[in-house]
C-alpha cells in the first residue's frame, strides 16, 4: 500500500506543478515529501523553495542535502504586528481573528518574486490525523469558548470542518489579494483514499532517506506571535472601523 500511496501522491504533485512555482518548507514531513515527489518527479528545476524562518531548521538542511534542493530563505519581523499590518490583515479577510498570519509574509515574498502559483502541504495533518492533540483528552482549538471534542473521530470531524470553513477560505482570500494560486497535492482525491493510514505511510515513505530523529520527532507548530484576546480585541476595532 505504502508504494501506491506514494505513486498517487507523485501524480497529485506533478498535475499541479507548473513553471516558476514557490514551494514553502518548514523541515516538516509534509513539506517534505512534498520536496521528494518534485526531486523523483524530475521537477526540482521548476521550482523555488522558500524557507520559512522559525520552522525546523536543522531539517530542512538535511533534505537540502539529501535532494540537493537550495532553498531561498524568506525574511520578515513575524512578530512585529504594528496597526497597519493588522488593518491590511483584516481588510483581506474580512473578519477579525484572534491570530496573526504566517501565510501574510509568505504570499507576500511569493509576489515579490514574480510568481503566481505556490505548491502547499494545508490538508495533510487534518485527513491524516497529525496533529499532537490525538489519543490525548484535550482539543485546543476553542478559544473563544472550548470545543468538545475527546475521541479522536470528533476532532478530525472539526479539523475537517476547520479546513474548508477556515484555512482554505482564509489562503484563499490571501491568495485572491497577491495574485497567488495555491494548489494542495494532499487534498487530491487519490491521495484521500489513505486519510485512515497517511501519517504512517508518509513516514514509512522518508525513513527511506532520513534517521529515526528526522522522522519520528516531536511537531512543531509555526505561528507569527501568539493568539491573544488582546490581538483579537485590536483586529475587532479594525474591523469596525472598516465594515461596520
Amino acid at each position: 500500500m505504502v508504494r501506491e500511496f506514494y505513486n498517487d501522491f507523485k501524480k497529485a504533485v506533478k498535475i499541479r506543478t507548473v513553471d516558476n512555482m514557490a514551494v514553502p518548507v518548514s523541515g516538516g514531513l509534509d513539506s517534505t515529501l512534498i520536496v521528494k515527489a518534485l526531486h523523483d518527479n524530475g521537477d526540482l528545476d521548476k521550482c523555488t523553495f522558500i524557507y520559512m524562518p522559525n520552522g525546523d531548521d536543522k531539517y530542512v538542511k538535511k533534505t537540502t542535502k539529501k535532494y540537493g534542493v537550495v532553498y531561498k530563505k524568506m525574511y520578515g519581523d513575524f512578530k512585529k504586528h504594528d496597526n497597519s499590518y493588522l488593518r491590511e490583515i483584516v481588510k483581506i479577510w474580512e473578519e477579525p481573528y484572534y491570530a496573526c498570519s504566517v501565510n501574510y509574509y509568505l504570499f507576500a515574498a511569493i509576489a515579490m518574486n514574480h510568481q503566481r502559483v505556490c505548491m502547499s502541504g494545508l490538508g495533510a495533518d487534518e485527513l491524516f490525523g497529525g496533529y499532537t492533540y490525538y489519543n490525548t483528552p484535550d482539543y485546543p482549538r476553542g478559544f473563544m469558548q472550548p470545543i468538545e471534542a475527546i475521541s479522536n473521530e470528533a476532532k478530525k470531524k472539526q479539523d475537517l470542518h476547520l479546513l474548508t470553513h477556515h484555512h482554505l477560505r482564509k489562503m484563499d482570500k490571501m491568495g485572491m489579494y497577491f495574485e497567488v494560486e495555491s494548489r494542495y497535492p494532499f487534498l487530491d482525491s487519490r491521495v484521500r483514499k489513505y486519510e485512515d493510514v497517511g501519517k504512517s505511510m508518509i513516514k514509512e515513505i522518508l525513513s527511506q532517506d532520513f534517521d529515526d530523529d528526522f522522522i519520528n520527532r516531536p511537531k512543531q507548530g509555526f505561528r507569527a506571535g501568539e493568539s491573544t484576546k488582546d490581538m483579537y480585541l485590536k483586529q475587532v476595532n479594525i474591523w469596525t472601523k472598516l465594515f461596520a
